[in-house]
């Protein structure tokens, strides 16, 4: 997923080397294939940059890239302690974040006074060339799939009005001050008379090449095994996808904040609600990279 620049709000004066003798340290959540954070890395040498996923990656990392195996629902690995990173980063990663305020909470937890926090997150609609959402008479198989995704993953107890809901998140929370959001709107593929657009454009087509297939098996499970509901909504996705007269677009959303003085509770700010079942196991982590 494209985003303006590889940071969003003041990054440069956060990460300016001369303002800490300390190395800058940034956290990258979710990391995916590791494509930011390396960029990040080979562009801010004298960084320490540590990334966080429950897949590891099949790529050579930078030296100054440290990965950690961990799911992030069960929280940030034990070993980062609090007010470590001068910014975290997480992009895209909401498909998998039933308590997305949790997200925030543990955020906040490792940021240092004064860090920055850089969230993107896109929105579970469609829209058409109006900016209205997709209809089944217009773009019928644009609307099966993305209605058939957002039902699958409330399914799974994900909430699919987070992306719209992260910049209030981030105003409640005692520990971010100047919180700033906006929202970016992106073609997919390149049909648009801008060439800006249109490069955009390219990078979320390529996206949702891989992923409106990988959500297969997803979209089995919701509809009881079914796997030829599933096969039909996907190849009609990929139908739509591949028309050049598909004009429709996606919306990205874009927050950052600056994280206060505020010492960190670990009871946290956000209510929590009871859950049902069996106490989760302690947190297992595994961290591998370059530095020692």
């Amino acid at each position: 997923m494209a985003q303006p620049g590889l940071f969003l709000g003041p990054a440069r004066d956060v990460l300016d080397p001369s303002s800490s003798k300390k190395p800058k340290r940034i956290l990258d959540i979710g990391t995916g294939n590791g494509s930011w954070a390396v960029e990040v890395a080979n562009r801010y040498l004298g960084a320490a940059i540590d990334i966080v996923d429950l897949v590891p990656i099949a790529r050579e990392l930078p030296s100054n890239i440290l990965f950690f195996r961990q799911d992030v629902n069960r929280g940030l690995p034990p070993s980062m302690p609090d007010a470590e990173y001068d910014l975290v980063h997480a992009r895209n990663i909401q498909l998998g974040i039933p308590d997305y305020p949790k997200l925030i909470d543990e955020c906040a937890r490792v940021l240092k006074a004064r860090g920055l926090i850089n969230l993107i997150e896109g929105d579970w609609d469609i829209f058409d060339s109006d900016g209205n959402p997709v209809t089944p008479y217009k773009n019928p198989g644009w609307y099966n799939w993305i209605q058939a995704w957002r039902g699958a993953v409330a399914h799974q107890n994900i909430d699919v009005e987070a992306p719209k809901k992260t910049e209030q998140w981030l105003k409640d929370s005692p520990y971010f001050s100047e919180v700033k959001a906006t929202a970016r709107w992106m073609p997919i593929g390149p049909w648009t008379n801008d060439a800006e657009m249109n490069r955009l454009g390219e990078i979320v087509w390529e996206n949702l090449k891989y992923l409106i297939p990988s959500i297969r098996p997803l979209l089995t499970e919701y509809y009881a095994g079914r796997s030829e509901w599933a096969d039909m909504i996907v190849q009609h996705a990929w139908a739509e996808l591949a028309s050049p007269h598909s004009h429709v677009f996606m919306r990205w959303r874009f927050f950052w904040g600056k994280r206060n003085s505020r010492v960190y509770s670990p009871d946290g700010p956000v209510p929590r609600k009871p859950r049902k079942g069996k106490e989760r196991e302690k947190p297992q982590t595994e961290s591998s990279g370059g530095r020692a």
